[in-house]
């Protein structure tokens, strides 16, 4: 089953049901009634041939289009486009699934979505009122190209100073990690060297210098457990450790390994070092304590710089390869808009394709066709109007027919040679001899050649011109009016009244 639905005009949103032979047109007997003028009385007629749907114009005066192109006789495949001049419809084939709800469902959707269409509404038109117009007015003061690349440098930075949180952030915490396995590490190891000679003795065998050797190491102990005094290193044997590390001690469970990040480049590690006691308990004697300075490995402002450039040049780098897309892409539309627009006027066809699946694009394009093929049209009225013999009107026979309807003498000049082309019978009677096809400047009658002369010049500079002349013992009115011709003013006609 066939439909058409129409996107604007009188029949604007309607879908309506195509059959066999259906004829579309102005008239009221059109199966298809569409009243507007740019739609013929029959414009066109739809016909089903082995279940396909075909379209036939009916020689209207504004054509009919089929996806831009205009048709004598066409198939129609689904979802096509149909214009008829400035009308627009949407062909398409296949019934229609229709949803029932139940009418609390249908308002609370109807509710939302107006809700959401006038948040959306409230959206677009503070970007377009407040946003846009700056943005709009940049390809005015610069190249087209400078402002993308702009647009694009934007992004760039934008994105890149951005990225540079999150991944920052990680990479802090990935340095910290390692570095904190790293010191624990050394501490089990030192804990593991040391751990005989806390049980067995000698007590002076007991030493940090392998933990020193260790990249990163700044400081490395050997502390008590019964009274957090230090063993080892023996230069300091029987002290205290320093304050920050001896309040670490409190609180923490003794006997589990402890690692804190005391700032953002120093790490403390804790290990203890337990034996079996004779009730087969664990029990800790000491620890081994390492401090450990993350240097080089930290992540400092420098990294961090050197990071943000680097990203930097990256994202600039697929920003200027994404930039020489975008601009090949919309210089390539305004191109073939330029080529096929040319090409169509020289050929005089009335048709742009560009299948861009862009309805703004599509739009524009549509209009063009419309433009094109008015072009055409027009082309086709001249060719026609100029291939038709010329026809050429006499206008004497107008003016001379006015002269017989008028029923006071009146005449009728050639009003560039002054020559008496017509007279009624009236005209005839008055003057006492026939001046009919004489020349003002040759008649006899020297009151009537003054006269007529007089009128004649005045006439070129003023718009209402009259006189007065006698004749015949009667004193007579005369009303001059200049009449046209096909191009210019190409006759007098004079009226004689009786002076009352």
């Amino acid at each position: 089953m066939w439909s058409i639905q129409f996107l604007n005009g009188p029949l604007k949103g309607k879908h309506i049901q195509i059959n066999d032979q259906d004829i579309v047109g102005r008239s009221k007997q059109c199966n298809i009634h569409i009243p507007h003028n740019s739609v013929s009385k029959k414009h066109c007629r739809f016909y089903l041939q082995d279940n396909q749907l075909y379209i036939e114009d009916l020689n209207s005066s504004n054509g009919s289009f089929i996806n831009g192109k205009k048709i004598t006789n066409s198939p129609i495949e689904n979802g096509a486009q149909l214009n008829l001049h400035d009308l627009q419809a949407i062909i398409t084939s296949g019934e229609k699934i229709v949803n029932f709800q139940s009418p609390s469902n249908i308002e609370t959707k109807i509710e939302n979505n107006t809700k959401f269409s006038s948040v959306k509404e409230f959206l677009n038109n503070k970007i377009e009122t407040a946003l846009l117009p700056g943005i709009y007015k940049l390809p005015e003061l610069l190249d087209f190209r400078y402002v993308l690349g702009l647009l694009l440098i934007s992004f760039v930075l934008i994105m890149t100073s951005l990225s540079y949180i999150p991944l920052g952030t990680l990479l802090q915490s990935s340095i910290q990690k390692e570095s904190q396995n790293r010191a624990l590490g050394i501490a089990k190891h030192l804990a593991t060297l040391n751990k005989v000679y806390l049980q067995k003795g000698p007590k002076a065998a007991i030493s940090t210098s392998v933990a020193l050797q260790e990249p990163g190491v700044d400081q490395a102990f050997i502390i008590s457990a019964e009274n957090n005094r230090i063993i080892a290193p023996l230069s300091e044997q029987g002290q205290y450790p320093p304050e920050n590390i001896n309040n670490l001690f409190i609180g923490i469970d003794k006997n589990n390994e402890y690692f804190k990040q005391l700032d953002s480049s120093t790490i403390i590690a804790i290990k203890p070092i337990q034996f079996l006691s004779r009730s087969a308990e664990l029990k800790t004697l000491a620890y081994a304590v390492i401090i450990y300075n993350m240097g080089s490995l930290s992540f400092s402002d420098g990294r961090a710089l050197s990071l943000f450039i680097q990203t930097l040049f990256i994202g600039l780098l697929i920003g200027s390869i994404l930039f020489f897309f975008l601009f090949k892409i919309i210089s390539y539309i305004f191109n073939q808009l330029n080529v096929q627009i040319q090409s169509s006027l020289e050929k005089n066809q009335g048709t742009v394709n560009i299948p861009y699946q862009f309805s703004a694009l599509q739009k524009c394009i549509e209009q063009i066709n419309n433009i094109l093929n008015r072009i055409v049209l027009l082309k086709e009225q001249e060719n026609a109007e100029s291939s038709a013999p010329a026809t050429h009107y006499d206008k004497f026979e107008e003016v001379n027919k006015v002269t017989q309807l008028i029923g006071y003498p009146s005449l009728i000049l050639d009003y560039k040679s002054h020559k008496v082309i017509s007279t009624n019978l009236q005209a005839d009677q008055l003057f006492e001899e026939s001046i009919l096809h004489q020349e003002v400047e040759n008649l006899v009658d020297q009151s009537l050649k003054l006269n007529l002369q007089d009128l004649l010049e005045r006439s070129k500079h003023e718009s209402n011109v009259s006189g007065f002349i006698e004749l015949q013992d009667y004193t007579y009115n005369i009303e001059l009016q200049l009449l046209f011709g096909l191009k210019s003013i190409d006759y007098a006609l004079l009226v004689f009244t009786p002076k009352e």
